[in-house]
């Protein structure tokens, strides 16, 4: 009797790895989802709990190479269209965690969205104040540590 080989996995992957995955299009949601409802202080939350090594949730996500009639967006952030014939990750669960994840540290720095920064002096994250001082990091350069001369 042959095993049948099992569909589900409970793979883990980096934060960076999800940003791409958002950026390239790969990652989408699909209609059916509810907008992006979390209020500040949930966000905040979210990311107090990823900086202290926290369990915060995992994703439900579908892969597929059906596609559905998904947002093109997460959250405020418009999303590439992709070609047909690539599998695309569907999130069934985890869109106001992935949405926050991506805000906060995928998108760019004069992009809408949720800004955070991480405030050195009280060692706490807070929104991205319009005039940030020395002493605030925004967490959107985490990933884009590069700029062009």
């Amino acid at each position: 009797m042959q095993k049948s080989k099992s569909r589900i996995n409970t793979d883990t992957n980096l934060i960076s790895t999800l940003i791409a995955g958002i950026s390239n299009g790969e990652i989408k949601v699909p209609k059916f989802q509810r907008q992006f409802v979390w209020k500040e202080n949930q966000a905040i939350d979210l990311l107090d709990s990823i900086a202290k090594n926290y369990p915060s949730g995992s994703l439900l996500v579908w892969k597929t190479k059906t596609k559905l009639k998904a947002e093109r967006n997460i959250g405020e952030f418009n999303l590439p269209l992709t070609d047909d014939h690539d599998p695309t990750d569907y999130i069934l669960d985890g869109q106001q965690r992935l949405t926050v994840i991506y805000s906060c540290l995928g998108a760019g720095e004069n992009e809408g969205g949720f800004s955070v920064a991480y405030d050195l002096e009280t060692k706490k994250f807070i929104r991205m104040p319009e005039q940030p001082s020395i002493q605030h990091f925004p967490l959107r350069k985490m990933f884009h540590t590069t700029t062009a001369c």
